[in-house]
Formats: C-alpha cells, structure tokens, sequence
C-alpha cells in the first residue's frame, strides 16, 4: 500500500512537472507576444511623430517661401528702413532654415539636373538644342527633401526638344 501511495505521488509530481512546464511555457509566450506588442506600439508611436513633424516642416517651408518671394519684390532697397527692415527679415529667415537643418531637412540641389517627376514638378519648358532633354535649367519654387521624403517637390524650368 505504502508503494502504491510512493507511487501515487510520483504519478501527481510528474503531472505538476508538466503542468509547471506548460504554464512556464505559456508565460514565454505571452511575454514574448507583449515585447512584439510594445515594439509595435513604439513604432506606430514614432511613425505618427514623424507625420506630425512633417506636417509642422511643410507649413514652415510654405512660410519660408513667403519671404523669399518678398525678397525678390524688395530687390535692392536704398531706404535705410527698408534696408533695416529686410536684414531682420533675413534674420528671421535663417533661423527658420537652423530649424530645418536641426531636424534634417535639407533643399533639393537641382540645377543641371536630370528632370525626376518624384521629385520636380515642371513648370515651364525652354527650347535649346544645345542641352539634353530634360536638363533643370531654373529653380522657379526650391524643393526640399527630409530623410528620404519629398517634403515639397522643386518646381522647375527644363529643356524640351521639340
């Protein structure tokens, strides 16, 4: 009897052992599952700041781009006020570019370029036989790329042969 109860135990042990190693199993799991779970999250998280900061840079560029236009309508002044007046306004526009920089938006060099519609939108073409089809011979409007994104695509004069 006593070796019926010795095994008895041994019987209920083993099943514990088993029973242990499933839940120990179970619990990697479910850990593992929740680590997946919190990767994922952090990564939606960070794609939805990266949208909000993109969003933020486009309306920047957009207001950047009101001062340039109102650079070239100034040209050279010759009233020290108005002079005065379009240095701070230069001020201004170079901390909106440091802006920029810090969070690694950069502008499309593209001059003697390639037309590339990813990234140019065409504005106007020009007539030279001289040059390939193509060719970026004026910047009209700057373009502006963060990371690897087109942020505002450079719109641009180009050469068409006719």
């Amino acid at each position: 009897m006593e070796e019926e109860k010795k095994e008895e135990i041994q019987e209920s042990v083993e099943d514990l052992k088993i029973k242990c190693e499933e839940y120990l199993n179970n619990w990697h799991t479910e850990k593992a599952n929740f680590m997946n779970y919190q990767q994922n999250e952090r990564q939606r998280f960070e794609g939805f700041a990266s949208l909000q900061e993109m969003s933020f840079l486009e309306e920047l560029i957009n207001v950047m781009g009101s001062f340039e236009i109102s650079f070239k309508a100034m040209g050279e002044c010759e009233d020290e006020k108005l002079k005065q007046m379009k240095e701070g306004f230069y001020l201004i526009y170079s901390q909106m570019e440091n802006i920029l920089k810090k969070h690694n938006v950069v502008k499309m060099d593209v001059l003697d370029k390639q037309f590339d519609p990813k990234m140019h939108e065409s504005i106007e073409t020009h007539l030279d036989p001289d040059k390939p089809e193509g060719l970026i011979v004026e910047e009209i409007q700057k373009g502006y790329m963060y990371k690897d994104i087109v942020l505002r695509p450079a719109k641009v004069k180009i050469i068409k042969n006719i």
